[in-house]
């Protein structure tokens, strides 16, 4: 006979946050709009337990808090995100800055348009308002005469620098770039999100400027530095790969294996159509059977080892930090390759994890750093199609 499946607690928890962070998302509340909505709870709750004669109200009443403490930590979560964003995009947005930066991603493309894309976090800017053309602060001279001298800020955030020409930069450089121009966009999203002020949220990216040439003023340069050895190492072996391959393949493999899509990109805007006519689009994007079928080619190589069991899976899950250190990170990927080390960690203490729980942990912590995540299409495909399978599995298991 069959047993009743039963949800994991942990299900409920991520059902609450997603509730909060979609409430917060389509209805934008205040501060003291929470207050009226724990008010309507409480009374409704109070209401169901008044025509409940042999229900537990403890246990109720438990549940009940934690729903609601989840519910209010999405609708925290996400407001905490957008008014961070909205707070520097405030302070940057329509002027001229100068900022102390550092370098934390470079990349080569081979777009007609720019020939590198470059992300920087800032440390210190100081700023001009581009329409009145005046500082923001002034100081006095010796003279007696006030004179306007713009004060370094202490901020924290990335912009992201499309150039026309390559430049000479290393990852962990740290530069000074005067005058930026950063101009508002608000490009409509044919994924159907709002705009592209969405997509720069979840990327974490106060503001996109396009220019020719980079004027900068190199700072330091750390002799050795861990990051930069594995942003050289990816693009050396993708442009290795480059030169074996034919452009329309390249661009088919670094999708696939690496992750990439702006190697190439018109290759793969040109092909995807056929994808589409046979429904296969999704092989495009790096996902869990990806991950899979690459692990188990290491698999077969790893048992021709005369190794132990403990040596052979430490060394499989090494394999996967490395690849997944040296290949360009998504949604999707993260997903697969999280859930496959949690796996791999619990044969080598000796301990099988529950997949449906582990997949919900990493739903949880994905939405709680990043909850704009939600609300993007590869998010949702991902972990909702995972969730189904996983499920449904487990019902007829049981």
């Amino acid at each position: 006979m069959n047993k009743k499946y039963k949800i994991t607690p942990l299900f409920f928890i991520l059902i609450n946050l997603i509730a909060g962070l979609c409430i917060q998302y389509n209805f934008n509340l205040k501060f003291l709009n929470y207050f009226s909505i724990l008010a309507i709870c409480a009374i409704i709750l109070i209401i169901i337990l008044s025509f409940q004669k042999k229900i537990k109200i403890k246990k109720i009443i438990i549940k009940s808090c934690v729903g609601y403490y989840f519910i209010f930590a999405g609708i925290y979560l996400f407001n905490l995100q957008q008014s961070e964003a909205i707070a520097i995009r405030e302070k940057i947005l329509n002027k001229n800055i100068s900022t102390q930066c550092k370098v934390i991603e470079k990349q080569p493309t081979s777009n007609f348009l720019f020939k590198e894309i470059i992300k920087i976090n800032v440390k210190k800017f100081k700023y001009e308002d581009y329409q009145s053309g005046r500082t923001h602060s002034t100081t006095l001279r010796a003279n007696g005469i006030l004179e306007d001298i713009p004060n370094w800020e202490n901020e924290n955030f990335d912009l992201q620098i499309y150039l026309r020409e390559e430049s000479n930069l290393e990852v962990d450089d740290l530069i000074e770039i005067p005058n930026l121009e950063i101009k508002p966009v608000n490009i409509k999203s044919i994924s159907g999100n709002q705009n592209f002020n969405d997509y720069l949220i979840k990327e974490n990216i106060a503001g996109t400027i396009f220019i020719n040439n980079l004027e900068y003023t190199l700072t330091s340069r750390p002799e050795f530095s861990i990051n930069r050895w594995i942003s050289n190492k990816r693009l050396n072996i993708l442009h290795s790969i480059k030169n074996k391959l034919s452009k329309k393949t390249m661009s088919l493999y670094s999708c696939v294996f690496l992750g990439e899509k702006k190697e190439n990109y018109g290759y793969v805007k040109h092909s995807r159509h056929l994808f589409n006519y046979w429904g296969i689009a999704h092989f495009l994007a790096r996902a869990g059977i990806h991950v899979a079928i690459l692990i188990f080619i290491w698999k077969l190589l790893i048992n021709l080892l005369p190794l132990s069991f403990f040596l052979k899976h430490l060394i499989l899950l090494l394999f996967s930090l490395i690849y997944a250190y040296l290949s360009f990170p998504s949604i999707t990927f993260t997903r697969a390759i999280l859930i496959f080390m949690a796996f791999e960690i619990g044969k080598l203490i000796n301990k099988r994890p529950n997949f449906l729980h582990t997949l919900i942990l990493i739903c949880l912590s994905i939405l709680m750093l990043n909850p704009y995540q939600l609300f993007f299409v590869d998010f949702q495909l991902s972990f909702a199609i995972t969730f189904a399978l996983s499920y449904f599995s487990r019902i007829r298991k049981t």
